[in-house]
């Protein structure tokens, strides 16, 4: 590009203006210098050339750029009656501003400016009540990150979550009573395109069957005594361009139930009340801690509506299934805890955690979490030991743990096996199945650590 033709692109910048430090106009674009009076005098872009930007317009801030180096955006300032809103910018050449630009992001007069500020206005408040949406308690709160451990299953799981992210197909999640399905229905609508909407929960067991309707659906000004004046919205209503997340779907009443299925066949909600129906535009993931399929057939729930929820199904196994991930699990929840305790508990012992593995947990990962939190309300060290467990089933564990008795007919040989095979699973424990680690710790080479696990039968499932 020739220099005429950056010339004419400056040119027809609306609002441009170039002025040295001494206030000198370098250049200002003809429009806006045919507004300027002199006086009495109109100029052009050859007349207010060589003059002082204050003697052409005093009304002007540009000179605030030399005191203050960094760009001015959307700053106002007034020519002829006319609201001028324009951007200011230093012009360096070694490290120094030798000049600043100004330019018009554009000019408002009368009414357009009293338009300009109630659109303003307006932004300002919508931005504001979407960030304080998005930081309310209608919004995710996990991740599939929130989801502890590395087993086989448990990654199965996390495989599973991914794909169900990315349509818009109802999920059922079912497992045992404490194992996470919550934390599976978040991470489903954390990961998928409607994350940044709502996450709406509803606990159907613990709404009365007298209000279960009204809850999900709303209801219409005046159609039960004690209602909210003027109506209320349900939570499917709420949920609308979200997530609805129907935790114990299992306890919803059959008499609510062929409503439900009508809002996921026609996507639509009809309020206690009322005769119109509301579209709305929402992603179902349901939870249940019972089998449904049993459920249907002994007539406990529908079986129309079973098979509409059942599209994507999730099974979220028990932690007697997965304990390997006891010490992951035992470990975020001790870093969780230590804030909330004001503690500095650094880690578990082997023992604490071999014990620990051996448990059936019939409440799963919330009874563990309950378990390790008394242990740490009892713990004043920076490592939790079983002498801080009170709960009676680890000194059960922790007997069988320490009952050491010569069997009938026992060699030393024998008696030495046992004992060699305590200490490799304790430190296989310790070091979360890490071989080299293990190996390094009890003063062996990998090979033969190697060796040891598969002469003595050492499993996985001991460590």
């Amino acid at each position: 590009m020739r220099e005429a033709d950056y010339k004419t692109l400056l040119e027809n910048v609306d609002g441009l203006v170039v002025v040295d430090r001494d206030g000198i106009i370098l250049m200002m674009e003809d429009a806006l210098a045919k507004t300027c009076y002199v006086n009495g005098e109109q100029m052009d872009k050859e007349k207010v050339a060589g003059r002082n930007i204050m003697d052409v317009i005093p009304t002007t801030h540009i000179m605030d750029c030399f005191e203050q180096p960094s760009p001015q955006v959307a700053d106002y300032y007034f020519v002829e009656g006319r609201t001028i809103v324009s951007t200011r910018k230093p012009i360096m050449r070694d490290g120094e501003i030798v000049a600043v630009m100004e330019y018009d992001l554009f000019g408002v007069e009368g009414e357009h400016l009293t338009e300009f500020i109630q659109k303003t206005s307006e932004l300002s408040k919508n931005l504001s009540v979407l960030k304080d949406d998005y930081f309310s308690s209608q919004r995710s709160k996990y991740t599939i990150n929130s989801i502890i451990g590395n087993s086989s299953k448990i990654n199965k799981v996390k495989e599973e979550i991914k794909i169900a992210s990315r349509y818009n197909s109802t999920v059922l999640i079912e497992g045992e009573t404490g194992t996470g399905k919550e934390l599976v229905a978040h991470a489903i609508h954390s990961l998928s395109d409607r994350q940044l909407a709502a996450f709406i929960k509803i606990n159907c067991s613990a709404i009365p069957e007298s209000l279960i309707e009204s809850e999900l659906f709303g209801y219409e000004d005046g159609s039960f005594t004690g209602g909210k004046k003027g109506g209320r919205k349900g939570k499917i209503e709420m949920a609308n361009g979200g997530t609805i997340f129907l935790d114990e779907i299992n306890q919803l009443p059959l008499s609510a139930q062929p409503k439900l299925l009508r809002t996921l066949q026609e996507h639509e909600v009809n309020p206690v009340g009322s005769e119109k129906n509301i579209p709305v535009d929402i992603r179902v993931v349901a939870a249940s801690n019972e089998d449904l399929k049993t459920m249907v057939a002994e007539g406990r729930f529908r079986e129309d509506l079973y098979y509409r929820l059942n599209v994507i199904n999730i099974k979220v196994p028990s932690l007697e299934k997965r304990k390997d991930d006891i010490p992951y699990i035992v470990e975020n929840t001790i870093d969780r805890l230590n804030k909330q305790l004001d503690k500095e508990i650094k880690g578990i012992s082997p023992e604490a955690i071999r014990v620990l593995k051996r448990y059936h947990w019939p409440g799963n990962i919330r009874e563990l979490n309950n378990v390790i939190e008394r242990a740490m309300s009892h713990c004043e060290e920076n490592t939790l030991k079983l002498i801080h467990f009170t709960d009676s089933f680890m000194y059960e564990y922790q007997k069988k743990e320490d009952a050491f008795t010569l069997q009938e007919g026992e060699t030393l040989h024998e008696i030495r096996q046992r004992a060699e095979r305590k200490a490799i699973v304790e430190a296989l424990a310790t070091y979360k199945g890490n071989k080299v680690k293990a190996a390094k710790a009890l003063n062996i080479s990998r090979s033969l650590i190697h060796k040891k696990i598969n002469s003595l039968n050492i499993t996985e499932d001991e460590y």
